[in-house]
Protein backbone atom coordinates (compact mmCIF):
# COMPACT_ATOMS: atom_id res chain seq x y z
CA UNK A 1 0.00 0.00 0.00
CA UNK A 2 2.93 2.40 0.99
CA UNK A 3 4.95 1.79 -2.59
CA UNK A 4 1.22 2.28 -4.48
CA UNK A 5 1.09 5.50 -2.74
CA UNK A 6 5.00 6.47 -3.24
CA UNK A 7 4.29 5.70 -7.14
CA UNK A 8 1.36 7.83 -7.35
CA UNK A 9 2.95 10.36 -5.39
CA UNK A 10 5.98 10.84 -7.79
CA UNK A 11 4.06 10.34 -11.04
CA UNK A 12 2.15 13.57 -9.99
CA UNK A 13 4.68 15.09 -9.14
CA UNK A 14 5.98 14.74 -12.42
CA UNK A 15 3.03 15.55 -13.80
CA UNK A 16 3.14 18.56 -12.36
CA UNK A 17 6.64 19.56 -13.33
CA UNK A 18 6.49 18.80 -16.54
CA UNK A 19 3.19 20.91 -16.83
CA UNK A 20 4.76 24.08 -15.30
CA UNK A 21 7.16 23.85 -17.57
CA UNK A 22 5.35 22.96 -20.73
CA UNK A 23 2.84 26.24 -19.48
CA UNK A 24 6.11 28.74 -19.08
CA UNK A 25 7.33 27.71 -22.26
CA UNK A 26 9.99 30.05 -22.47
CA UNK A 27 12.73 30.02 -25.09
CA UNK A 28 16.11 30.99 -24.37
CA UNK A 29 15.44 35.11 -25.06
CA UNK A 30 12.95 35.30 -22.21
CA UNK A 31 10.02 34.99 -24.69
CA UNK A 32 6.62 33.04 -24.54
CA UNK A 33 6.81 30.00 -26.62
CA UNK A 34 3.88 29.63 -29.55
CA UNK A 35 1.76 27.52 -26.81
CA UNK A 36 2.09 29.79 -24.42
CA UNK A 37 0.76 32.76 -26.86
CA UNK A 38 -1.82 30.72 -28.22
CA UNK A 39 -3.32 30.28 -24.55
CA UNK A 40 -2.78 33.95 -23.44
CA UNK A 41 -4.72 35.10 -26.34
CA UNK A 42 -6.99 32.99 -26.11
CA UNK A 43 -7.62 33.61 -22.61
CA UNK A 44 -7.37 37.41 -22.96
CA UNK A 45 -10.47 37.08 -25.57
CA UNK A 46 -12.58 35.13 -23.38
CA UNK A 47 -11.63 37.94 -20.52
CA UNK A 48 -12.86 40.52 -22.88
CA UNK A 49 -16.91 40.65 -22.68
CA UNK A 50 -17.52 41.87 -25.62
CA UNK A 51 -14.46 39.50 -28.24
CA UNK A 52 -15.73 36.77 -25.72
CA UNK A 53 -19.19 36.28 -27.70
CA UNK A 54 -17.50 35.39 -31.05
CA UNK A 55 -15.83 32.05 -31.80
CA UNK A 56 -12.41 32.89 -32.42
CA UNK A 57 -9.68 30.33 -33.80
CA UNK A 58 -6.05 31.03 -32.18
CA UNK A 59 -2.81 29.40 -33.53
CA UNK A 60 0.62 30.53 -33.42
CA UNK A 61 3.48 29.66 -36.00
CA UNK A 62 7.03 30.69 -36.83
CA UNK A 63 6.93 32.57 -39.96
CA UNK A 64 10.46 33.31 -41.52
CA UNK A 65 12.11 33.41 -37.81
CA UNK A 66 9.20 35.75 -36.45
CA UNK A 67 6.45 34.91 -33.90
CA UNK A 68 2.88 35.04 -36.03
CA UNK A 69 -0.95 34.88 -33.98
CA UNK A 70 -3.10 33.65 -36.63
CA UNK A 71 -6.66 34.41 -36.14
CA UNK A 72 -9.94 32.74 -37.80
CA UNK A 73 -13.78 32.98 -37.43
CA UNK A 74 -16.38 35.68 -37.47
CA UNK A 75 -17.01 39.27 -35.89
CA UNK A 76 -19.49 41.37 -36.43
CA UNK A 77 -17.71 44.50 -37.54
CA UNK A 78 -14.32 46.01 -38.56
CA UNK A 79 -13.70 47.42 -34.88
CA UNK A 80 -14.33 44.00 -33.64
CA UNK A 81 -11.83 42.92 -35.49
CA UNK A 82 -9.44 45.57 -35.23
CA UNK A 83 -9.99 44.82 -31.70
CA UNK A 84 -8.65 41.27 -32.01
CA UNK A 85 -5.73 42.28 -33.89
CA UNK A 86 -4.53 44.73 -31.27
CA UNK A 87 -5.38 42.35 -28.27
CA UNK A 88 -2.92 40.06 -29.70
CA UNK A 89 -0.50 41.89 -31.10
CA UNK A 90 -0.09 43.49 -27.42
CA UNK A 91 1.61 40.15 -26.02
CA UNK A 92 5.30 39.42 -25.39
CA UNK A 93 6.95 37.71 -27.87
CA UNK A 94 4.13 38.40 -30.86
CA UNK A 95 5.89 39.90 -33.99
CA UNK A 96 2.49 39.63 -36.23
CA UNK A 97 -0.72 38.92 -36.44
CA UNK A 98 -2.50 37.51 -39.52
CA UNK A 99 -6.05 38.47 -38.95
CA UNK A 100 -6.74 37.20 -43.37
CA UNK A 101 -9.19 34.72 -41.80
CA UNK A 102 -11.52 36.93 -40.04
CA UNK A 103 -15.01 37.50 -41.72
CA UNK A 104 -16.58 40.34 -40.93
CA UNK A 105 -20.36 40.26 -41.19
CA UNK A 106 -21.58 41.59 -43.77
CA UNK A 107 -24.51 43.98 -44.10
CA UNK A 108 -27.53 43.68 -45.49
CA UNK A 109 -27.78 47.33 -46.49
CA UNK A 110 -23.99 48.87 -46.84
CA UNK A 111 -25.70 52.13 -48.44
CA UNK A 112 -27.91 52.78 -45.29
CA UNK A 113 -25.05 51.47 -42.94
CA UNK A 114 -22.82 54.42 -44.70
CA UNK A 115 -25.52 57.16 -44.16
CA UNK A 116 -25.72 55.91 -40.23
CA UNK A 117 -21.92 56.54 -40.11
CA UNK A 118 -21.81 59.56 -41.52
CA UNK A 119 -24.81 61.38 -39.64
CA UNK A 120 -23.77 59.97 -36.24
CA UNK A 121 -20.02 61.54 -37.13
CA UNK A 122 -22.05 64.60 -38.53
CA UNK A 123 -23.75 65.43 -35.27
CA UNK A 124 -20.71 65.12 -33.47
CA UNK A 125 -19.86 67.81 -35.28
CA UNK A 126 -22.69 69.87 -35.60
CA UNK A 127 -23.30 69.55 -31.38
CA UNK A 128 -19.51 70.99 -30.99
CA UNK A 129 -18.41 67.68 -30.16
CA UNK A 130 -15.91 67.56 -32.66
CA UNK A 131 -12.64 66.19 -29.61
CA UNK A 132 -15.08 62.69 -29.36
CA UNK A 133 -15.45 62.83 -33.25
CA UNK A 134 -11.98 63.08 -33.59
CA UNK A 135 -11.32 60.43 -30.71
CA UNK A 136 -13.79 57.32 -31.28
CA UNK A 137 -14.56 55.33 -34.11
CA UNK A 138 -17.94 54.77 -35.67
CA UNK A 139 -19.12 51.86 -37.49
CA UNK A 140 -22.67 50.34 -38.61
CA UNK A 141 -23.46 46.90 -39.38
CA UNK A 142 -27.52 46.04 -40.07
CA UNK A 143 -28.20 49.33 -38.61
CA UNK A 144 -26.21 48.91 -35.45
CA UNK A 145 -23.63 51.46 -34.89
CA UNK A 146 -20.65 50.30 -33.29
CA UNK A 147 -18.85 53.06 -30.75
CA UNK A 148 -15.11 52.41 -29.95
CA UNK A 149 -12.57 54.67 -28.31
CA UNK A 150 -11.49 57.08 -25.48
CA UNK A 151 -13.39 59.70 -24.15
CA UNK A 152 -12.65 61.92 -20.54
CA UNK A 153 -15.73 61.06 -19.12
CA UNK A 154 -18.83 59.28 -18.31
CA UNK A 155 -21.28 62.18 -19.07
CA UNK A 156 -19.31 62.32 -22.88
CA UNK A 157 -19.59 58.34 -23.41
CA UNK A 158 -23.01 58.73 -22.16
CA UNK A 159 -23.95 61.79 -24.70
CA UNK A 160 -21.88 60.27 -27.58
CA UNK A 161 -23.99 57.29 -27.34
CA UNK A 162 -27.65 59.23 -26.57
CA UNK A 163 -26.81 61.17 -30.19
CA UNK A 164 -26.22 58.56 -31.66
CA UNK A 165 -29.04 56.88 -30.58
CA UNK A 166 -31.03 60.02 -31.96
CA UNK A 167 -30.01 59.05 -35.73
CA UNK A 168 -33.10 57.74 -37.74
CA UNK A 169 -32.29 54.16 -38.76
CA UNK A 170 -30.52 53.29 -35.56
CA UNK A 171 -31.86 49.92 -34.10
CA UNK A 172 -29.02 49.50 -31.49
CA UNK A 173 -25.79 51.24 -30.58
CA UNK A 174 -23.23 48.81 -29.12
CA UNK A 175 -20.67 50.78 -26.86
CA UNK A 176 -17.24 49.71 -26.21
CA UNK A 177 -16.36 53.41 -24.90
CA UNK A 178 -13.95 53.56 -21.90
CA UNK A 179 -13.10 56.28 -19.73
CA UNK A 180 -9.02 57.73 -20.37
CA UNK A 181 -7.34 56.46 -17.51
CA UNK A 182 -5.17 59.43 -17.36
Amino acid sequence: MKKNILAVSVLVSSLIIFSTNSFADENESGFLGQSAITSKVKGEIAADSHLSLFKIHVSTINRDGKTVVILSGKVNSNLDKDSLVALAKDNQGVDTVDAQAIKVKESKDALSDAAITSKVKSIYVKEGLEKLGASLSVETVDGVVHLKGYLDTQQEIDHAIALAKTVKGVKKVESRLERNSS
